[in-house]
């Protein structure tokens, strides 16, 4: 139990530091991109208002200062990104690329949302953790359609792991049934554990490989942020695992 309670902390604490590495590799991708294009794809102001954001709540979730409410923040500034990330015109991206960007981002908005239900010691919102779990089955569903639909999702797991044209629908059908659990909301902390342990092994076989992605025309940091993204997602997953089935508990 003792370890259990261990392990969560670990999660926790790398957890709300997620911000400050959000704003690293947003600095480091556009860093990249500006060897081949003299004007970021977003307004330099925008670019400085959102690493700004990113910081300020890096520190509140660090410090455990209005955590509720800085999380909200941060759920509301991944959204605006992702919308960004879509419609600009700049960006440059191929329209399977920008979808593999904004599910990831997505993906992240929501765990932080069961987040601030968590970490909100008051009221709890019902309508904030049931819109989590849905955007999370969102998610989930997004993830496994891309798997399966997109050459280079699929191509990138068939062709790492041994067996992955049997293995590739096994952990689909995982990952679809943990969607449907989260739309539902049943069995949350159970689905949690298992849909954390399968998107780690999809990450380790697949999205780490960044020379593959590269080849296909993903930006280095771009994919690093990716893994960054599903990374949040899968330590908020175990932090939903490793929670108390009773009442909630005390997020510190």
């Amino acid at each position: 139990m003792a370890s259990l309670a261990t392990f969560r902390k670990v999660l926790l604490f790398l957890f709300v530091r997620f911000p400050f590495v959000n704003a690293l590799t947003f600095l480091m991708l556009l860093a990249e991109r500006s060897q081949r294009e003299s004007y970021p794809f977003l307004n330099p102001k925008i670019i400085y208002g959102q690493i700004v954001v990113f910081i300020i709540v890096g520190v509140c979730l660090s410090a455990n200062l209005r955590r509720k409410d800085a999380t909200l923040v941060y759920c509301g500034q991944l959204f605006y990104m992702a919308y960004g990330i879509y419609t600009s015109d700049r960006i440059k991206y191929r329209e399977w690329q920008k979808l593999r960007m904004v599910v990831r981002v997505g993906g992240t908005a929501g765990i932080y949302c069961i987040f601030a239900y968590l970490a909100d010691l008051k009221i709890k919102s019902t309508q904030l953790r049931r819109a989590g779990e849905t955007i999370i089955g969102i998610y989930l569903v997004c993830i496994t359609y891309m798997l399966i639909n997109f050459e280079q999702d699929y191509d990138a797991f068939v062709y790492h792991v041994i067996g992955g044209e049997v293995i590739i629908y096994i952990v689909a059908a995982v990952l679809l049934g943990c969607g449907i659990a989260f739309f539902m909301g049943k069995y949350i902390r159970d689905v949690s554990a298992i849909c954390a342990i399968t998107l780690l092994f999809l990450i380790l076989f697949t999205d780490v490989n960044t020379g593959y992605w590269q080849i296909k025309g993903v930006d280095f940091w771009n994919q690093i942020r990716m893994i960054v993204d599903d990374l949040a997602v899968i330590c908020g997953l175990g932090i939903i695992a490793t929670s108390r089935r009773s009442s909630p508990e005390k997020i510190d």
